[in-house]
């Protein structure tokens, strides 16, 4: 098959050069909006992205810098809990001590006997290491040992210590009516002078 050629006259060239250069000056014209649609959204897009960078970077510095101050904030109470918990059995070893000798010069006293239990409770708590308990075992411990203060009960108080004391020999009629009373022996017993050997 043959093709054949045919000669297009110079106007002909020209219209035809002209409809195509007006379409192409038309789709370039859209194009280039466009592409000035998408640089400026880039831009927007670029400086988002770089303000999301910053916070990013910002948010990551203030996480640290809470934990850092954190940390130095647990250790500073775990470092004052333990000095307390180091007091209390200073303390408890003291009131040990204390408790013995009263124990011994009146071993019917209940408030006596209630206060060696306690101790004894305090102590426990204290061997176990366990800070965080201590606290709130303690405070149980000593809601029951001693209960909150209500009314003043003098009368109740008295046949309290009568009834602790009565059964070791204590008499009454003695206190009121002592007789012959020695002020050197009322001193030794009462631990205001020691006993010369």
């Amino acid at each position: 098959m043959e093709f054949k050629k045919r000669k297009y006259k110079a106007a002909e060239v020209e219209k035809i050069i002209n409809e195509n250069s007006a379409e192409y000056e038309k789709k370039l014209a859209e194009q280039r909006g466009r592409i000035k649609e998408l640089t400026a959204e880039n831009r927007k897009l670029s400086a988002d992205l770089y303000g999301f960078k910053q916070k990013e970077e910002n948010i990551a510095y203030a996480l640290t810098e809470a934990e850092a101050r954190a940390g130095e904030i647990r250790g500073a109470a775990e470092a004052e809990y333990e000095l307390s918990a180091r007091s209390l059995r200073i303390f408890s070893e003291r009131w040990k001590e204390y408790f013995d000798r009263l124990k011994e010069k009146y071993p019917l006293y209940p408030a006596a006997k209630q206060a060696e239990e306690l101790r004894q409770k305090l102590a426990v708590l204290l061997k176990t290491g366990n800070n965080r308990a201590l606290s709130g075992e303690l405070s149980a411990a000593l809601d029951t040992a001693v209960p909150a203060a209500g009314k003043f009960d003098p009368r109740g108080k008295i046949e309290e210590y009568i009834a602790a004391t009565e059964s070791n020999g204590f008499n009454l009629e003695e206190v009121l009516n002592p007789g012959e009373l020695k002020l050197e022996d009322l001193c030794k017993e009462l631990g205001l002078i020691e006993e010369k050997e």
